[in-house]
């Protein structure tokens, strides 16, 4: 037993044992995200290194910067907030390689991404990449982006590599789960200047907007930013901040599809119920429609004069009633 060298209590935990022929004794990575700080130490030695030690910065939970605001958007709804979160893991940092606007001012509370996708998984258009936000939709992902060529000799700084990123987001379009879409408020009087079960999100090259149209969205998107959880919770039914979610990707239907998605509302407010919903993504094969024929009906109607005027056309469909 020693000492993490933390001020509050460890609770992440992370160890590597090495791979391949490099195996050795474990070394281990803890975390207290109460205020941020993570340290390492080398359980063989039984004391913390100096890693993570030196550096002086601590974060503040959210009702220590913004007191007497309430978390996950409620309250007033000015402030979105939540106790802060920490992942520990052995990946390095990497660059920013795509961007996306999903649902702008409504927060992703959610994500999860398929560790066992394959080419294989690939080639058979299966979901790789799940989104969920605080109105509960949930948005996914089939294809990979693709970043664009670029110019040999280009500096690639940070604004290089953002305006790259958002070009790479509109190589791949998120799809949403259609029976998850917001639900507006009632409205009988036509107060509100927005529709409550509408949201722009960042569209893809595959629908040939013009430059103008490009900008019109943007504009339209920013608009939606600017607006306060209030706003949202006003407009539309079912905000949620602490939704959890469960995705089985390796679902299958046989039809190369058939992935599992579980939103559990948890029910923590006193007007809240909880409930668990599960949404199954099939691929049903569609057989060419054979439209019935329309049979050609003459009404011949008399006239005051006792003759036959000119006859009427219409015509009516046989359907086999189911």
């Amino acid at each position: 037993m020693y000492n993490s060298q933390l001020f509050t209590t460890v609770n992440h935990l992370h160890a590597t044992f090495g791979s391949g022929f490099n195996k050795r004794l474990p070394l281990f990575i803890h975390g207290a995200n109460d205020i941020g700080m993570a340290s390492s130490s080398d359980p063989s030695a039984g004391k913390a290194d100096g890693w993570g030690l030196s550096d002086p910065q601590l974060f503040l939970q959210f009702f220590e910067r913004f007191p007497g605001e309430a978390q996950w958007g409620l309250g007033t709804g000015n402030l979105v907030g939540n106790p802060n979160v920490m992942d520990d893991s052995r990946l390095g940092r990497g660059e920013l390689t795509a961007r996306w606007v999903l649902s702008p001012g409504v927060p992703i509370i959610a994500l999860a991404v398929d560790d066992a996708y394959s080419p294989q998984r690939q080639g058979q258009n299966r979901i790789w990449c799940i989104a969920l936000n605080a109105l509960g939709e949930l948005f996914y992902l089939t294809k990979f982006p693709k970043r664009p060529a670029v110019l040999k000799g280009t500096r690639m700084d940070e604004p290089t590599l953002e305006r790259l990123a958002w070009a790479t987001g509109r190589t791949v379009y998120w799809n949403i789960v259609e029976h998850s879409r917001r639900v507006a408020r009632p409205d009988p009087y036509r107060e509100r200047t927005v529709d409550g079960s509408y949201s722009p999100r960042s569209s893809w090259n595959g629908m040939c907007l013009t430059e103008e149209q490009i900008k019109a969205e943007t504009q339209e998107i920013n608009a939606f930013l600017r607006m306060k959880p209030i706003d949202f919770r006003t407009m539309c039914v079912g905000w949620d901040m602490r939704r959890r979610m469960e995705v089985d990707f390796a679902g299958d239907d046989g039809n190369n599809a058939g992935e599992a998605v579980v939103v559990f509302d948890c029910g923590l407010e006193e007007d809240s119920l909880a409930s668990a919903k599960r949404f199954t993504r099939l691929k049903v094969p569609m057989q060419p429609e054979n439209k019935p024929k329309p049979k050609e009906v003459t009404d011949i109607v008399n006239t005051a004069q006792g003759g036959y005027n000119n006859p009427r056309r219409f015509y009516v469909r046989d359907y086999d009633r189911v």
